[in-house]
Order: C-alpha cells, then sequence, then structure tokens
C-alpha cells in the first residue's frame, strides 16, 4: 500500500455519520473488498482518499425497505437531506466527473418529482371512483 503519512484516516464510525449509514453497510463494502481498509488488530481504517475514490465511481447503497410507511412532509424531508448530501460530496469533484453528476442528479431529480405526482394523482380519487 502506498499510504503516506499524510493521508487522513477514518474509522467506521466517521464514515457512516458522514454518509448517513449504519456502520455494518460500511463493514460490508469492506469484507466485499469494495472499500479498501486496513486492519490493525481488531481495528479498522479507511484512508479518505479511497472513500472519497469509492463515492465518486459511483457505487451503490443498497437500501433495506423501512418497515413502515413515511409521511409525505417527512419523505420530502428525508429527500432534500439526501440531495444536500449528494451536493456537498459534489462539490468535492471536478471536471468532467462533477458535470456527469450533475446530470445523473438532475435526472434523478425529475423522476422523483414524476413518481411524487402520479402518487398524488393516486391518492386523489376522479369523479367515476367517488360515485
Amino acid at each position: 500500500m502506498d499510504a503516506s503519512w499524510d493521508d487522513e484516516y477514518l474509522t467506521v464510525q466517521e464514515i457512516a455519520d458522514r454518509l448517513k449509514l449504519n456502520q455494518q453497510t460500511i463493514r460490508n463494502w469492506i469484507d466485499e473488498e469494495k472499500l479498501p481498509a486496513v486492519r490493525i488488530g481488531r481495528r479498522v481504517r479507511v484512508r479518505r482518499v479511497d472513500l472519497d475514490a469509492m463515492l465518486a465511481q459511483g457505487a451503490t447503497v443498497e437500501v433495506e425497505p423501512q418497515a413502515s410507511t413515511v409521511a409525505p412532509g417527512e419523505a420530502v424531508e428525508q429527500l432534500t437531506e439526501a440531495l444536500d448530501r449528494a451536493g456537498r460530496l459534489l462539490d468535492r469533484l471536478s471536471g468532467a466527473r462533477r458535470a456527469e453528476l450533475i446530470e445523473g442528479l438532475q435526472q434523478l431529480t425529475e423522476a422523483v418529482a414524476a413518481a411524487v405526482q402520479a402518487l398524488s394523482d393516486d391518492s386523489v380519487p376522479t369523479a367515476a371512483e367517488t360515485e
């Protein structure tokens, strides 16, 4: 490993907190070798540059389904927080990769807006349904 003493190392907890994920998700990435890590005894550390590289490559996260439904207002708040996090990550990138991610986020935003509209339309009964 070509790590210098100047590299910043993050704990699993720090990464989970920053990405708002469960620590087990981060450990799974490490175990599956999606995220390089250094093991020191029972402790694990990840170089910031390795985390940034994985995120820049567009790594996907498997999301466990929620046990209960979320109120529309809470769903909008969660989506806003997720987009804010994505924006902060995007601020760290530059060049063509940044442009590609911006385009992807715009497409995602449009798809979410269409889904919300479709759900809203489905929840309002038509005149034929009320008779």
